[in-house]
């Protein structure tokens, strides 16, 4: 009797946790979800340009970031870093901040007047999407202090957001701080001489 007692009681709790589990997971599918990808950008004035950055600063086979980031490759503009929030919830998600975080140590952006983005707090209704941006010169100013005053040399940087119930998302994915750095091209392959005089007959 005591045994079938012990059997009946436990099956009991493992119902109740289901139940429970079951709850909470509905609760958590009924709130905003947020999604954050980072981005590398260049505004020009009249639009930005952007592309993902994918694993090892990458965009699958080809080096996007890079090119984006380059100007002896991408359009003339502002260089910028971004972040992208998509509500894969149930609920709309307010984002109440963003910020710029430099790796390994977190010295961070915050960006707080002057954005480029959406004003904050912003509200995202499930399924949609908001940008926002820090200007890539602002990041590598970052990286050098940061860089001068701890002990380990900034490697990256990533993004993260606070949402209204204060919860912190980063992105998945972060930027070599090499490819934030302005390359610097060199002038002489831009110089051109005078062809030499044909030599007399």
């Amino acid at each position: 009797m005591p045994l079938a007692a012990f059997i009946l009681g436990l099956l009991s709790l493992i119902v109740a946790l289901l139940a429970l589990g079951w709850n909470v997971g509905a609760w958590l599918m009924a709130t905003g979800r947020a999604k954050c990808i980072l981005l590398v950008g260049f505004n020009t004035g009249d639009a930005i340009l952007f592309t993902p950055v994918g694993r090892n600063g990458q965009r699958g086979g080809d080096d996007d970031v890079t090119r984006i980031t380059d100007p002896r490759f991408g359009p003339v503009g502002q260089r910028l870093l971004g972040i992208e929030v998509r509500n894969v919830g149930r609920a709309s998600l307010v984002v109440s901040g963003y910020e710029a975080v430099m790796e390994p140590r977190s010295m961070s952006i915050a960006q707080r007047i002057n954005t480029l983005g959406p004003a904050l707090p912003q509200s995202i209704a499930p399924g949609d999407s908001a940008q926002w941006w820090v200007e890539m010169d602002q990041v590598v100013a970052a990286g050098h202090l940061a860089t001068a005053t701890m002990v380990n040399k900034v490697t990256g940087v990533h993004m993260k957001i606070t949402t209204g119930l204060r919860r912190e998302v980063r992105t998945k994915t972060s930027l070599p701080f090499s490819h934030a750095l302005p390359s610097q091209v060199s002038s002489s392959a831009d110089e051109t001489t005078d062809p030499e005089p044909p030599a007399p007959s």
